[in-house]
């Protein structure tokens, strides 16, 4: 079975996983599943909701957005790559944290977190 996980921050919806379930102790990795096949406006929900938790954080900046849009490409490149089915939860996290990482002098001056606490 499949469960949604969906929820708002300030009004913005967070992306979907399915979360599959097989027999009563078995539990499979937490994938993409569940999210729709249009990948654009998945990632750009996941932008907005980067945006919007790292906003109400700390305080609205404009480096929130493009840390929020790099989080949109990650995601698509993944979705794009894959089928949404395989593609696991740890998968976008690594890739967020790793691709903000290695864009890092692009957001640094203006950050208060880093590529690690957006990935996780």
């Amino acid at each position: 079975s499949f469960t949604f996980f969906r929820q708002r921050i300030n009004g913005v919806r967070t992306n979907g996983f399915a979360l599959s379930v097989s027999g009563s102790n078995n539990i499979e990795m937490l994938t993409c599943a569940g999210l729709t096949d249009d990948f654009e406006n998945e990632g750009q929900l996941m932008a907005e909701s980067v945006a919007a938790w790292l906003d109400q954080e700390w305080m609205p900046q404009e480096v929130h957005m493009r840390m929020g849009q790099c989080a949109k490409g990650v995601l698509i490149q993944l979705l794009t790559d894959k089928n949404k089915e395989s593609v696991e939860v740890a998968d976008v996290m690594m890739g967020i944290s790793d691709t903000l990482h290695g864009r890092w002098s692009e957001y640094n001056d203006d950050a208060f977190v880093n590529a690690w606490d957006i990935g996780n």
